[in-house]
């Protein structure tokens, strides 16, 4: 079975992104992150590109695959303290973006949703913990839920809530003491959700969560 993974690139200084679609080659400098949704806009994260704050800060930005509009910085203005906004994952009718950022707590994540066109910013995640992070949301196909990875109020592993408010927040894997779950992908069905686990040396495997409601999981790299 597939997934649709959303590719993450790191430490990437240069020329980050390269993106071939309908023999159109678009070059996004410093993107550290994007994702594309089936409409082909594209978002990504990034340092460098149209004022994205000019202190280093990370922005999200928007555009079109066919470079026939602007490159739209979606989160210009939230916040002017050079705060980061991280990891930007299209809802499947391509209407809105989920990122993660540090906009209510200084140097810890939450999960936020934003309109693709820079409106109608809400944050889905509450956390009572103020030193610990939600990150890495992805969307289910039928844009009902979002799934994250967070170490918030409970035990660290990947959780599901949903995508309109952020309600009924759930635990759907369990890791062991001294392993950590974290970047999501749904099934196009929607039935599993494909994550990586580490170990406390640093390495991981693939798993798939087969039974979201039961927490059963295989490992598929092992």
């Amino acid at each position: 079975m597939s997934f649709n993974l959303h590719l993450d690139v790191k430490r990437l200084l240069t020329l980050s992104v390269v993106l071939v679609s309908s023999a159109v080659l678009l070059l996004v400098a410093s993107a550290t992150s994007w994702a594309v949704v089936e409409n082909g806009k594209i978002a990504f994260e990034s340092s460098a590109v149209g004022g994205g704050g000019g202190d280093g800060d990370h922005q999200i930005f928007a555009m079109e695959s066919n470079d026939s509009g602007p490159v739209i910085n979606l989160t210009d203005g939230l916040d002017d303290d050079g705060k980061p906004f991280r990891s930007p994952a299209w809802s499947p009718d391509g209407t809105k973006i989920a990122f993660q950022s540090q906009l209510a707590r200084e140097g810890y994540f939450d999960i936020y949703i934003i309109n693709a066109d820079g409106g109608g910013l809400k944050k889905l995640t509450a956390c009572t913990d103020a030193e610990k992070n939600n990150e890495n949301p992805t969307w289910s196909p039928d844009g009902s839920q979002i799934a994250f990875r967070t170490k918030c109020d409970g035990e660290q592993g990947i959780y599901v809530m949903s995508a309109e408010d952020g309600s009924g927040a759930e635990q759907v894997t369990f890791p062991e003491e001294d392993e950590t779950d974290m970047k999501p992908a749904w099934s196009p069905d929607g039935e599993k959700i494909a994550f990586t686990r580490k170990n406390s040396d640093g390495k991981g495997d693939i798993f798939i969560l087969t039974d979201i409601g039961g927490g059963e999981v295989e490992n598929r790299t092992n």
